[in-house]
């Protein structure tokens, strides 16, 4: 896989695990430090994740300030928006294989985020608000019904 992207485009990209971040972590009407935490330790992580593309922006985004997308009223509304203008020019970009991976290991993300404030010591629920930002999500990167099934 090498895709080039211009400048413009690849800062679009840097932000968008903070925009999925807002939209599922934020559903519930607030962003509490179990959820920011686990976001840290995505980034920490970075190295270790199978999907070049996805490690690459989590490695080159990992810079940016995530406190401004940690508030007491996150713009899911603003994200989603701004998420979902990505779309069009990364699938044009991106073969279908390389595109689904890629939304696919976000999305594998965006539920672990989910599930970090849930539950008991060996349980780990995700509120109906995330539930429905993940179904938004999922919808929103066009991703195929039956890949969202396999990774919810």
């Amino acid at each position: 896989m090498n895709y080039e992207f211009s400048e413009r485009q690849w800062d679009l990209l840097q932000h968008l695990p903070f925009q999925i971040f807002a939209i599922v972590a934020g559903a519930d009407g607030t962003i509490d430090e179990k959820e920011v935490q686990r976001f840290r330790d995505q980034f920490a992580r970075a190295e270790d994740l199978e999907n070049d593309l996805h490690r690459e922006v989590l490695i080159s985004a990992s810079a940016q300030d995530l406190s401004r997308y940690v508030s007491t009223s996150p713009s899911a509304i603003r994200n989603a928006y701004n998420a979902k203008a990505i779309v069009p020019w990364l699938k044009e970009k991106m073969d279908e294989p390389d595109y689904e991976a890629f939304i696919l290991s976000l999305y594998r993300s965006a539920i672990d985020i989910a599930r970090a404030s849930g539950g008991g010591l060996f349980k780990s629920s995700i509120s109906a608000e995330e539930k429905d930002a993940l179904f938004i999500l999922a919808d929103m990167f066009e991703l195929d019904p039956e890949k969202f099934d396999a990774v919810h």
